[in-house]
């Protein structure tokens, strides 16, 4: 362990709508008061929301700020290879797209991007999968344009993106069928804001022929104290 990560352990208690967020810190590229503030939400089965000061999608952000977390994902990105890149609807969508952007500006092997999406049009869909804890149910990958099919056919690392990671679930079934697809990857590659998956989540992509990663600002457990009605 780092001494930065050493540093950035701590815990914090935030008060909601709904009642004390209790969060423990365990390593952040940038302050948690700087990357998101929360909210409640009227779901059962969780009662809070992230919501993100970086992404420019609730909350109004510099444009220099969301490129700055961009570049600090896309730094973990070492090797020189070549990669599609997906993000995930609806939020990681922009996220995703400024990832692949920062790791295309570094590197000089080509970078290919993608976002699922919930919208339906009259395109080959590729491959569904549904998003158990969602309001909403399905994502689409739509079958990638026949002119870049080939080269991505041909990438050797897969990077995922989502705003935040909780069960990973969701990026466990993407991952699975993409390398079902991606006959060339070697190494898969997960990226996040915020990552609250326990440790024994990790399980989950054991099965994977490829080795993976994970790569995040900020690492935390959370647990809500909810008020009693």
């Amino acid at each position: 362990m780092s001494i930065s990560e050493v540093l950035a352990m701590h815990t914090e208690s935030i008060e909601i709508k709904n009642g004390t967020l209790d969060i423990s810190v365990h390593s952040q590229k940038l302050a948690l008061n700087e990357l998101l503030d929360f909210a409640s939400r009227e779901n059962p089965k969780r009662g809070f929301l992230f919501v993100s000061k970086v992404l420019g999608k609730h909350i109004p952000v510099k444009p220099n700020m969301m490129r700055k977390t961009y570049d600090l994902l896309a730094s973990d990105l070492f090797e020189d290879v070549s990669t599609f890149m997906v993000g995930m609807a609806e939020t990681a969508t922009g996220l995703g797209a400024g990832v692949a952007d920062s790791l295309a500006r570094k590197q000089k092997r080509d970078v290919y991007y993608q976002h699922t999406t919930r919208h339906e049009c009259n395109k080959p869909i590729w491959f569904t999968l549904d998003e158990s804890h969602s309001h909403a149910v399905d994502h689409i990958l739509y079958e990638p344009d026949s002119r870049l099919f080939g080269q991505i056919l041909s990438c050797e690392r897969l990077v995922l993106v989502d705003d935040e990671i909780s069960t990973g679930r969701t990026l466990g079934l993407l991952g699975t069928k993409l390398l079902n697809r991606l006959p060339n990857v070697k190494e898969v590659v997960i990226v996040s804001l915020v990552n609250w998956l326990g440790e024994k989540d990790h399980s989950q992509y054991a099965d994977w022929r490829a080795q993976y990663l994970m790569f995040h600002c900020l690492k935390v457990n959370l647990h809500l104290n909810q008020n009693q009605a």
